[in-house]
């Protein structure tokens, strides 16, 4: 809304309604301090936060030269572990065993498509060596019996995995359809 004076020797002047004028003003500059301060709320937030989220990142190299990059901050890894699909595994060769705490055998393994055979040979005591023979299952597990003829029969049964780089073999075995060992055997080196 315009007013204006009339003055004696002067034509009426026009002028702005300064009230209106500053009520408009005020409204406008309120609109845009609001979406000021609103995108710099969010540009201190993402200058606070992103460095944490972006700048710090796990850098994986596969043996085939592929790279994957992995967006993580160092300060929220707990821990890093390698998992292999192990299912698929050869248990071909030699393993190093200990059975119900105390006893050590050196296992060696022979692996045909999902059949196993072998020898278990006690390494801290005088035993005679005894075959194995067993099956590798589909998920990663196996079983396999040593059987001393005409004496007893131990059932083993196990999972394969990988600890700390090295391959490992775990389960439990009964001796005689009874009781519950535990026994582990490391690849041998």
């Amino acid at each position: 809304m315009l007013t204006g004076t009339m003055g004696e020797d002067r034509p009426a002047r026009l002028k702005p309604n300064i009230n209106n004028m500053e009520v408009s003003a005020m409204k406008i500059f309120n609109k845009r301090r609001k979406k000021a301060l609103l995108s710099l709320g969010v540009f201190l937030m993402m200058i606070s936060i992103y460095p944490t989220m972006a700048s710090s990142e796990m850098r994986v190299t596969t043996k085939d030269g592929r790279t994957h990059n992995i967006p993580v901050a160092s300060s929220d890894i707990k821990s890093i572990e390698f998992t292999d699909n192990l299912a698929g595994s050869d248990f071909t060769g030699e393993w190093e065993m200990v059975a119900n705490i105390s006893y050590q055998f050196l296992l060696k393994i022979s692996q045909q498509g999902d059949r196993i055979t072998g020898t278990m040979t006690r390494t801290n005591g005088t035993e005679p060596v005894d075959r194995v023979t067993g099956l590798v299952l589909t998920n990663g597990t196996f079983k396999f019996t040593r059987q001393r003829e005409g004496a007893w029969r131990q059932d083993y049964t196990g999972g394969i995995s990988r600890e700390t780089g090295i391959l490992l073999m775990k389960g439990t075995f009964s001796h005689d359809g009874s009781g519950s060992y535990t026994w582990q055997a490391k690849r041998a080196l």
